[in-house]
């Protein structure tokens, strides 16, 4: 027997002409997103919404080859008798994909479920020449920033004393730039199936509180005390062990939302992700580095904590759940969904890259002066990195999650809540203290890192279920 309420829910979706195309099209065929553009006549951003809501119910399956995602009906779905049953009684989408072969705009460059799908030199060039090369663009950034603080020195200092509780005003309003388009997407709607599959919400828990600070401790501790002996004494071992921990014991806030959109991430999830995070910092922080370091008298600066936590979660989440409305409401969801969010394509990218300039510009004396230990401090903290994000990201595999669920949660664990280790570390060790290096170094490092762990979560979609 069907199960009416799941029934119910499917024939709903199925009541939209535009998703009762997509699924008879994709009747005994597969098509990619930019196929369906063509068809229907609609931009990328309403397309993708479309097939979105068709996965979350599992009556879609997606497969990765290349850079592309093609889409075909999941033929083991419980209520599949009763898709097939419905699309049997409609005529045939057939004709429509022969014509879009005719006119060289379907995809061919490999076989999907047995099926061929062609690709044109139309479709290869769907990617922006900017997104192409954005491993350029990052490097050039790195660069940039540096030379410009070897320029122009009294702007650099000028830019970097702006700050409030340790948080630097100039990159909070980059990362502003960067999460508003995510915090648009946050329909709170899917905010209700969240308690119905909690093992995303676990499993960020397990790897950030009960593997990451320990396993961050043993790394560093391995790395400074034996293998780069020869290179640095004990006691500057001892406080690059210490600026590691601090780091690498706090879950990332901010920047996470970035990665998430990078990696078309679940918004809604993950802005619970990182709010549960956010939570458990205020109870485990301080007994965490307090334990592994074994010094007392940490105090949590809990201004700059809950000041991240206002500005780099609340006040966007309400900005972006405020415009979502006013735009439905006057504009309707189609022109907020195929329209108002398109104008934010690079937006996130953009901010990303004048963020890199910053954070090189205002560590570019650090880098020029101590670039021999940076280069030692980077080596445990990028490996922790990767190891952390595959270690989340194959559990997530393992606990059968979706793609959009399981590159978040890696990316929480992998990346680290910077306002919070730089303020203990300066408030424990002192502003000029190897401490404060290590953790320092942990801000260069992390964004060129953490690209190449969203190039990785992309490339590798088509390892989860729909």
């Amino acid at each position: 027997m069907l199960p009416i309420e799941e029934a119910a829910i499917i024939l709903k979706l199925m009541g939209d002409k535009t998703r009762l195309t997509m699924l008879k099209l994709l009747e005994g065929d597969s098509c990619c997103v930019c196929e369906f553009v063509e068809l229907f006549g609609m931009s990328q951003p309403a397309i993708s919404q479309h097939l979105r809501k068709l996965k979350d119910v599992g009556l879609v399956k997606e497969d990765k080859r290349q850079q592309w995602v093609f889409y075909y009906l999941n033929e083991k779905h419980e209520l599949y008798p009763l898709i097939k049953c419905v699309l049997s009684t409609l005529p045939s989408q057939h004709e429509k994909l022969l014509q879009l072969t005719k006119d060289g705009k379907r995809i061919e460059c490999c076989s999907i479920k047995g099926r061929i799908v062609k690709m044109t030199k139309e479709q290869t060039s769907g990617i922006s020449f900017f997104e192409r090369y954005l491993t350029v663009w990052v490097l050039l950034c790195m660069v940039f920033g540096v030379l410009l603080s070897v320029l122009f020195p009294d702007v650099t200092t000028y830019l970097q004393d702006l700050t409030y509780a340790e948080i630097s005003i100039p990159i909070a309003i980059l990362i502003w730039l960067m999460i508003y388009p995510m915090m648009m997407k946050v329909n709170f709607k899917s905010v209700k199936r969240i308690s119905k599959d909690r093992k995303g919400i676990y499993l960020t828990w397990v790897i950030n509180w009960l593997v990451k600070p320990f396993t961050m401790y043993a790394i560093s501790y391995v790395f400074f005390y034996f293998i780069f002996s020869p290179f640095i004494s004990a006691d500057l071992a001892r406080e690059y062990v210490a600026g590691a921990v601090i780091l690498g014991a706090a879950p990332c806030t901010a920047m996470v939302f970035v990665w998430s959109h990078l990696t078309k991430g679940d918004p809604a999830y993950t802005v619970v992700q990182v709010a549960t995070n956010d939570l458990i910092v205020l109870l485990l922080y301080t007994p965490i580095v307090a334990l592994l370091l074994g010094v007392s008298g940490i105090e949590v600066p809990f201004d700059t904590l809950i000041l991240s936590i206002v500005l780099f979660v609340v006040i966007p989440l309400i900005g972006g759940l405020l415009t979502r409305q006013h735009m439905v409401k006057t504009k309707g969801e189609t022109y907020f969904e195929e329209t108002f969010l398109a104008k934010f394509k690079h937006t996130t990218t953009i901010g990303l890259l004048l963020t890199l300039i910053l954070i090189f510009m205002f560590q570019g004396e650090t880098i020029l002066s101590n670039y021999g230990h940076i280069v030692l401090i980077a080596v445990p903290l990028i490996i922790q990195t990767f190891f952390i994000f595959f270690l989340a990201y194959f559990v997530a595999k393992k606990l059968n999650l979706t793609h959009d669920i399981a590159a978040p949660a890696g990316m929480i664990g992998a990346s680290n809540f910077f306002e919070l280790s730089v303020a203990v570390a300066i408030s424990l060790f002192g502003v000029t203290s190897p401490v404060a290096l290590a953790v320092t170094v942990g801000i260069i490092v992390e964004v060129p890192v953490m690209l190449m762990l969203v190039k990785i979560a992309n490339n590798t979609r088509h390892w989860f279920r729909a």
